[in-house]
């Protein structure tokens, strides 16, 4: 959504200033987006798409009765239903409870049939996180990756600003990229 590719800008900048963002979290966030200490800014529960006022429920209830120890601690104690723990599992908020069986293991063991059996690869973590907050946050799918250079024998990776256009020929251009939204 532009409102996304907007805030994504944002979150940008800021990383670019030094200051780091981070996912919201069910044990330590607050309901909007907070100020951490100098250097991190953490998204609040609320930025979540389908969470909204869920957001002031889960931080109630943590306040109430402590952290959340396991997915099914957090369903429970908020009544959450599938849908809205599974915005939280693939946003990235329930990664301190997920116990060691990652994004896809904990909404496998919420839900049955929302997943296929193995880990999320680095392009479909992030495709299901933005798709909850409308950003991207942390490493790039592109950099976990790793190197592709490879894939394009002879060539020599340079980002878009190191490129002088007024002085062609430039011979071939290979653009890599992640496409995350296809309207045909």
């Amino acid at each position: 959504t532009a409102k996304g590719d907007k805030r994504q800008v944002v979150l940008d900048s800021l990383g670019a200033q030094g200051l780091s963002v981070v996912c919201p979290d069910v044990n330590t966030s607050g309901v909007n987006t907070q100020i951490l200490d100098q250097s991190t800014i953490q998204l609040g529960l609320a930025d979540i798409a389908v969470s909204g006022k869920k957001g002031e429920k889960i931080v109630a209830e943590r306040t109430t009765a402590g952290p959340y120890t396991s997915v099914a601690d957090l369903k429970e104690r908020t009544k959450l239903n599938s849908g809205q723990v599974n915005a939280i599992i693939e946003s990235g908020a329930a990664d301190s409870i997920v116990c060691g069986a990652g994004r896809l293991g904990a909404l496998m063991s919420n839900d049955p049939i929302a997943g296929l059996y193995a880990e999320w690869s680095p392009v479909e973590r992030s495709a299901r996180q933005y798709s909850k907050l409308g950003v991207e946050i942390g490493v790039s799918p592109l950099d976990e990756l790793g190197d592709l250079s490879d894939l394009f024998s002879g060539s020599q990776p340079l980002s878009l600003d190191e490129i002088d256009f007024n002085d062609p020929p430039w011979g071939r251009v290979f653009v890599v990229g992640i496409v995350r939204d296809l309207a045909i």
